[in-house]
């Protein structure tokens, strides 16, 4: 990948935006098939991703196109993210129904971008810093609002990251949870990834979304299915951030209404759930979406808006440790009284 001095430092500008938590679909038929990607290692199918610079703009600029437009006759340095768990997921139903491949062999990644030696580019800053021209209806540079490129490749022994397979989350209540990613069978085999993300989008969590009422079911669903990422007891900060990402993926009644009272109940009721659990101290980047026109609103990613706002919320609302301290002491005083 080659890049100039301009190029270097809006591409290091925009990284600074990166959400800490980015996820992926991926299965046999992705690039470079399970050899490539897999639990121990996801790695693109160009072995120059292993060479600091490579190429030049031209070559750089093709290899940026040719990779958003998933042309994959065309090798790439990149592995492709999102700040969506939706659209991960909505990719995996794809290969499962669309294209037939095993739910054994479909997965999900999630990977914590903190680590700020991992090259992680916002796609639409690729966008702009290479002067990509734009293609109608194949080019557009709203369709790539939440997409990461991960130049290079990334290891378990020295990268944090997590993979499920899309059979575990089924058998540990994916379809109970989010019964609209398997609706009838015209919905389940839709090939048409984007509009089906934006309908998906529009029926969950836009402002037009039907609110549903939050359950203490929904949330121990959400940390069951989070913990299908945690690895060998270990990993609960996975656990958590998929639980709180899972949540927020849906427009639940008055959890996102800022004045309304009912709020703080709702989110008191998350953390009591998640107890326990790790919780980051810090959420990465904020991701800019602003300026976006009318018109490309549905392709801006709501859901992931609403898991920086909720994990925000809900780690505000958390106990310190003086706090569980004191709580404790408090108990061992009721206790000693009770005793006496």
């Amino acid at each position: 990948m080659y890049m100039t001095e301009k190029q270097c430092k809006d591409l290091n500008e925009a990284r600074l935006r990166v959400p800490r938590y980015l996820f992926r679909a991926f299965s046999a038929s992705s690039r470079g098939s399970l050899e490539a990607n897999n639990a121990l290692s996801i790695v693109p199918d160009d072995p120059d991703w292993l060479y600091q610079a490579s190429g030049d703009e031209k070559s750089t600029r093709l290899m940026i196109e040719k990779h958003l437009m998933w042309d994959t006759t065309h090798r790439s340095e990149f592995t492709s993210w999102t700040s969506s768990l939706l659209c991960a997921l909505r990719h995996a139903m794809r290969k499962l129904y669309y294209w037939s491949e095993h739910e054994s062999r479909v997965f999900i990644a999630v990977l914590d971008t903190s680590n700020f030696a991992i090259p992680v580019w916002t796609a639409t800053a690729l966008f702009d810093a290479y002067g990509i021209r734009r293609l109608e209806r194949k080019l557009e540079r709203h369709y790539y609002l939440g997409e990461y490129l991960v130049r290079g490749g990334i290891s378990s022994a020295n990268t944090d990251f997590r993979v499920a397979s899309l059979q575990e989350l089924r058998m540990e209540g994916l379809h109970e949870f989010l019964p609209e990613l398997f609706g009838s069978q015209h919905e389940r085999e839709r090939g048409d990834l984007a509009c089906a993300i934006r309908d998906d989008r529009d029926r969950l969590c836009r402002p037009g979304a039907v609110p549903k009422t939050l359950k203490r079911s929904h949330i121990r669903l959400s940390a069951q299915l989070g913990g299908c990422f945690a690895a060998q007891g270990r990993g609960s900060a996975f656990v958590s951030a998929v639980a709180v990402a899972l949540l927020a993926m849906r427009k639940w009644a008055h959890l996102f209404e800022a004045d309304h009272p009912a709020k703080v109940e709702l989110e008191d009721k998350i953390c009591e759930y998640l107890q326990g659990l790790e919780f980051p101290e810090t959420f990465g980047g904020e991701e800019n979406f602003s300026g976006l026109a009318n018109a490309h609103e549905r392709y801006k990613p709501q859901e992931a808006v609403q898991f920086r706002e909720l994990w925000q919320n809900l780690h505000a609302r958390r106990p310190t440790e003086n706090d569980l301290i004191v709580e404790v002491s408090r108990m061992s005083v009721r206790s000693a009284s009770s005793a006496d």
